[in-house]
């Protein structure tokens, strides 16, 4: 060991001693303040986040029931569709007795209802969707990035 190190001299020890008391002092006074107001800030952002992710995970809940809702209703949709399409092409001019024109009539009115209900039902699922969509943006947008 060299004669001359802080460790081996016991002056030089106390020397150093104070100067780094001095200087952690100094630094401590100065950048103190600053470090407990980022742990302040870090903390609330923590907060905020927590608070961001748990409203994320209704949405996607929510999102969830919304898509499983439309893969349920989407079958039916497209045979109502198939239905419609077959009754407008083969408008050919019925023949047949009185009650059976009654009956065509009467389930060409029921598809013709039906089409109608699911279609403001598809307009409410598009609407929500619309919204789902603005609320993620938005979201998104207050999110601070990583």
């Amino acid at each position: 060991m060299s004669p001359l190190r802080p460790s081996t001299v016991p002056v030089a020890k106390t020397v150093v001693s104070r100067i780094d008391k001095a200087i952690r002092w100094r630094v401590d006074e100065q950048i103190g303040p600053r470090v407990a107001e980022i742990h302040h800030r870090l903390a609330a952002l923590e907060r905020r986040l927590d608070v961001f992710g748990e409203r994320l995970d209704k949405i996607g809940h929510d999102n969830f029931w919304t898509a499983e809702d439309i893969r349920r209703v989407a079958p039916q949709v497209a045979a109502l569709d198939a239905r419609l399409e077959d009754l407008r092409q083969s408008s050919q001019p019925v023949t047949g007795s009185l009650q059976e024109l009654d009956e065509a009539r009467n389930i060409l009115d029921e598809v013709r209802r039906e089409h109608e209900r699911v279609r403001v039902r598809l307009t409410a699922v598009a609407w929500y969707e619309d919204r789902l969509r603005k609320l993620e943006d938005q979201l998104s947008s207050q999110m601070p990035q990583r």
